[in-house]
């Protein structure tokens, strides 16, 4: 019997991430300025969250809420009858509510920030973001609580929903609806 011609085993090539030649890279490419746009979001964010955290019931902070609850005050002063402010506390002959920590615009602002510092964008762009974000979540902040100072004075009963879950929300969402703003405003216009 003759035998059988024997063919030479396959030539053998190394096989590449995801068995398609290049692709690994290609992904790896795609997604790193995703990546480190998370990375420098969630090391920011930790980072503003951090000094929040140790700025709790300081001196410096006490201070700023006394300017929110002046603030509150001033902006109640033609709606509501005999609005007074001593300290962080907004009162009338009604009513009061006292400004604590988390009555601030302080941790949407890191909310803001953090997004902010992750975008490719100029320093002078980043600083007007910062700047903007400041003002309006702070000024917005100032709404808020003169509206809720309503809320619990006139419909008591609403107070916790319209605190607890409306306003804060709404305050997180204006957060992300002004960061969406500047990036596409401004951020893209000055790349780093």
């Amino acid at each position: 019997m003759p035998s059988k011609r024997q063919r030479p085993p396959p030539e053998r090539r190394p096989r590449q991430a995801g068995g398609i030649p290049g692709l690994g890279i290609a992904v790896w490419r795609a997604l790193a300025p995703v990546l480190r746009a998370a990375l420098i979001y969630g090391v920011s964010l930790g980072a503003l969250l951090y000094c929040y955290a140790k700025l709790y019931r300081t001196a410096a902070l006490n201070g700023f809420l006394e300017l929110n609850a002046r603030a509150t005050g001033w902006l109640l002063t033609p709606f509501v009858s005999s609005v007074h402010v001593q300290s962080n506390v907004v009162q009338s002959n009604t009513y009061s509510i006292g400004i604590v920590e988390e009555c601030t615009a302080l941790a949407p602002l890191a909310v803001f920030i953090a997004g902010v510092l992750a975008v490719p964008a100029s320093a002078k762009s980043k600083l007007w973001g910062v700047v903007m974000g400041l003002v309006v979540l702070s000024l917005v902040n100032v709404v808020r609580m003169a509206s809720l100072f309503f809320v619990g004075s006139r419909y008591p009963w609403a107070m916790d929903v319209a605190h607890l879950i409306v306003w804060q929300a709404l305050m997180v969402l204006l957060a992300v609806l002004l960061w969406l703003f500047w990036m596409y405003r401004w951020a893209r216009r000055a790349p780093a």
